[in-house]
């Protein structure tokens, strides 16, 4: 990519995960207006994800045949259509459903982005690639819940210290979504199509992927830690509320914990180069168990820590496992690769939430969090055999 690509892809990259990232922690906060319980909350945390189950493979396969951007172009309404059956719905019925427009939204943008920087970045600065690209959306994960939480508690809309208007911050996200627009049509003009020599694949195209050596393991690192993203969004909300915690210090937790991944993500092609991958994620994933066991038994002043470790977990793996998988198959079939990297991601994430919130949630916000620290955990088994360095 040159310069100016790299400039489009990390201005639109961070636009649309701010959003994401808003429009998931307001949807929680409306379901929690509606009397959401901790069950509920698991189901919308699944709904975000469902989407991908069936749609992952089939986008990465039209970013292959149509280029990243083009996908990323037609992701964008989508996800705001579903924003406005968010704000327009009474009660937390429709939650679910309109979480599931929103994530099939963000779906598109997200293997849209990731194979535009695939297909036109070369091996050697691949990892570097993927670290600025996963810079930019922690920079909107960043950006986008301290605006929105700040803006949703703002005195001239609520009424109370610890009340949240739910509509501002949607609209807000929306807009932010939005915003990402012209960048991605800008992209898309650049590039056009995908490569000229795309491979539409089989029926059989996922299975012969996934068998792949290396390509299960990726997936699953990659799926506890993005299940571990969707755990916080979903749970953090009702564990500042159960200590009266506002919203506006919510905001500023997941921001701290964006900024570290910012840091991470900068520093990230160094850092292979000095630990390798294993050790990276090894000492992250391990880290990140133990901060997410202590914050039942903390305020949100040892929430920092947290967060701060949170930070380091979700700033290493995803750009290494991304980098990874595509380095598994030929240039053709890389949007594919990350289809169904995607889709397997989600089937976790679309289980593990419900699961961890029928189970867990009976016995409160601390035994989810230990369910969250023990999955973290179980992950580690995937680093034991050598091979992951590449």
């Amino acid at each position: 990519m040159d310069r100016n690509e790299t400039r489009a892809v990390v201005a639109q990259t961070v636009l649309a995960h701010a959003a994401w990232a808003a429009i998931r922690l307001m949807i929680g906060y409306r379901a929690l207006a509606d009397g959401a319980d901790a069950a509920f909350l698991g189901v919308i945390a699944a709904s975000f994800v469902t989407p991908a189950l069936f749609a992952a493979i089939l986008v990465g396969r039209l970013a292959d045949r149509f280029g990243g951007a083009a996908v990323v172009v037609f992701g964008v309404p989508v996800a705001s259509a579903g924003e406005c059956i968010v704000l327009l719905s009474h009660g937390r019925w429709l939650l679910p459903a309109a979480a599931a427009i929103v994530g099939l939204g963000y779906l598109m943008i997200m293997v849209g982005q990731q194979t535009y920087v695939a297909h036109w970045s070369v091996q050697t600065t691949r990892d570097g690639a993927f670290g600025t690209v996963t810079a930019a959306a922690s920079t909107g994960q960043l950006i986008g819940p301290l605006v929105i939480t700040a803006l949703a508690s703002m005195p001239a809309i609520t009424t109370s210290a610890h009340e949240v208007n739910t509509d501002a911050g949607i609209i807000a996200a929306g807009i932010f979504g939005l915003s990402a627009l012209p960048t991605a049509l800008w992209m898309w003009r650049h590039r056009g199509s995908g490569p000229k020599e795309f491979d539409s694949g089989d029926a059989g195209i996922a299975l012969r992927l996934f068998r792949l050596p290396g390509m299960a393991k990726s997936i699953a690192i990659s799926a506890v830690v993005l299940t571990t993203v969707d755990l916080m969004y979903a749970f953090v909300p009702a564990w500042a509320t159960e200590r009266n915690i506002a919203a506006t210090t919510v905001g500023w937790l997941f921001a701290l914990r964006a900024a570290i991944s910012i840091a991470t993500r900068i520093e990230l092609a160094r850092l292979v180069k000095r630990f390798g991958p294993t050790v990276l994620l090894r000492v992250s994933i391990g880290t990140a168990a133990l901060a997410i066991a202590f914050l039942p038994f903390v305020r949100s002043e040892g929430a920092i820590v947290v967060m701060a470790a949170l930070g380091v977990v979700l700033g290493i793996p995803q750009p290494l496992t991304m980098s990874w998988v595509v380095s598994l198959v030929p240039r053709p079939m890389q949007g594919q690769a990350l289809g169904l990297r995607t889709s397997a991601n989600r089937l976790v994430q679309t289980t593990i939430p419900i699961l961890v919130g029928t189970v867990a949630g009976p016995y409160g916000i601390t035994a989810v969090f230990f369910a969250n620290s023990l999955l973290l955990g179980a992950s580690l088994t995937a680093l034991v055999r050598p091979g992951l360095d590449r």
